[in-house]
């Protein structure tokens, strides 16, 4: 009688309650996961569902403006983050190139390219929502900023203005769309993903302390050349900000020629200004990591501005 049992369970209670305990924290584990892919999710269909099309409608009436003086001899591309599939509301302006046709417009002087756009925007639109800034002219329609960059079409390609506008510099704005999109197809599509999360989380940081636009996905590039995964847009997003805040301290150079690095507004390796957006990445990582520790949602709601 009695037998020798047979149970369920052979080992010590202890065991099986320690068992059942690592069970239920794996499977609450998987549902936050879960939580949170859908949550970045649902921000970046917000953010993919920005509506161009009036941003389109805007550069077309600044084009107008300008081809009504100079017929023909002017054309405009979008350059910059909307080029690039990577603009996010907050972070990324609306870059336009100006391209000029050097053959029909009457002087090559950067100067007197970039005072005529400005007078012409000024013409055009309301005084107090034009501005220029060196070579850039930039038009406000509401809080949209279309910052308008000249740019000479050559028999070689394009060149823009020098900083001082001495002259041009022959630039090819098409080489780093060019790797970026390399850079996202290599990673199974997760970069540019991870770009406009990063852009958004940086929205909420002060200017002086987060990456511009370009430098963002500039280090985008040199981060996923050694990524790994987890291929999914938290592990993208995690793995870009981790290693922004190492990369962010050097400079990285233009490979479009425009200037000497993507990142120069940050001056010299090491420093201050490096340091200071370094540690906004940081304290990105550690936001994600206390979000993780306590499986919120909530937190992840707050980092994106209670999105």
């Amino acid at each position: 009688m009695g037998g020798s049992g047979g149970g369920f369970w052979a080992g010590k209670p202890g065991k099986f309650a320690d068992a059942i305990r690592e069970a239920h924290q794996a499977t609450g584990a998987d549902a936050y996961e879960a939580e949170v892919a859908q949550f970045l999710s649902e921000v970046l269909a917000a953010v993919n569902s920005r509506d161009v099309d009036t941003i389109a409608r805007h550069v077309e009436s600044i084009r107008r403006a300008l081809n009504d003086d100079i017929d023909g001899a002017i054309d405009l591309l979008f350059g910059g983050s909307i080029s690039r599939r990577t603009y996010v509301d907050g972070i990324s302006d609306v870059d336009a190139l100006v391209i000029l046709d050097r053959a029909r417009f009457d002087t090559d002087d950067p100067e007197l390219v970039c005072a005529y756009l400005g007078q012409r925007m000024t013409d055009r639109f309301p005084r107090g929502n034009v501005a220029r800034d060196g070579f850039a002219v930039s038009v406000w329609f509401g809080e949209l900023k279309v910052e308008l960059v000249p740019v000479l079409r050559t028999p070689s390609g394009v060149a823009l203005p020098k900083q001082d506008l001495s002259g041009w510099v022959h630039v090819d704005p098409a080489l780093f769309a060019q790797r970026l999109t390399a850079a996202n197809a290599a990673c199974g599509g997760k970069v540019v993903p991870a770009i406009k999360l990063a852009k958004k989380l940086f929205a909420s940081v002060p200017e002086n302390r987060r990456p511009r636009s370009f430098h963002l996905e500039a280090i985008a590039v040199e981060a996923f050349r050694d990524f790994n995964g987890p291929f999914t847009p938290k592990g993208a997003l995690l793995h870009l900000l981790k290693r922004g805040a190492e990369l962010v301290r050097t400079p990285i150079a233009d490979v479009t020629g425009q200037s000497w690095a993507a990142d120069s507004y940050l001056g010299l390796p090491g420093s201050l200004e490096r340091l200071l957006v370094a540690n906004s990445f940081r304290q990105l990582v550690s936001r994600i990591g206390l979000a993780d520790g306590m499986k919120s949602l909530d937190s992840w709601r707050e980092m994106f501005d209670d999105f």
